[in-house]
């Protein structure tokens, strides 16, 4: 009981020592905690998702690098399968263990990925979109714009339907500025 906004804690703590109250470091990869989520099948309980928390580097004093990983079990299946994962460097990867972008999405089940990116207060969002048969396809509700690493504007759709290559206001159909 406190008098404070500080919440209550559930603390999972992990040491490699084989006493009671020994502390003795831990190892990259080892599991540090986790909450399993089970549900009866009239017979037994089953697991139906997992979250847990891992070793994602190596440790050291003050310092304990870690990831979290999300699984559920599919219907028709018996163990949970990792469906995305936080990396200590602030990485999701969805379907994906090693994420190479700070959103990495992954399909390898099905012909076609479908993401939403909602963009719900002023400013940007970008995203990069492709499938191993190299086609591209992206879908917007307003300007589509094509920039550099500068975050220059190299082409811009419109809202009209224009194409503004060199221009950030095309006024037709195709507008190309040498500029």
């Amino acid at each position: 009981n406190t008098n404070n906004n500080n919440p209550a804690d559930l603390v999972l703590a992990k040491s490699r020592g084989t006493t009671a109250g020994s502390n003795t470091i831990v190892q990259s990869d080892d599991g540090l905690g986790s909450v399993a989520f089970m549900g009866s099948d009239g017979t037994e309980f089953v697991l139906g998702g997992r979250i847990e928390c891992k070793v994602d580097g190596t440790p050291s004093a003050n310092d304990m690098p870690g990831r979290l990983v999300f699984s559920t079990t599919a219907d028709s299946a018996s163990s949970p399968t990792e469906r995305m994962r936080i990396t200590s460097t602030g990485r999701v990867g969805i379907n994906e263990t090693n994420p190479a972008h700070r959103l990495h999405i992954k399909e390898t089940t099905r012909s076609s990925l479908y993401a939403l990116i909602e963009n719900t207060t002023a400013g940007n969002a970008g995203v990069n979109i492709k499938n191993s048969q190299g086609n591209w396809s992206i879908v917007a509700n307003a300007d589509l714009r094509f920039i550099d690493n500068a975050a220059s504007d190299r082409m811009r759709i419109d809202s009209n339907g224009n194409v503004g290559i060199g221009t950030t206001s095309p006024s037709m159909k195709v507008n190309i500025s040498h500029a």
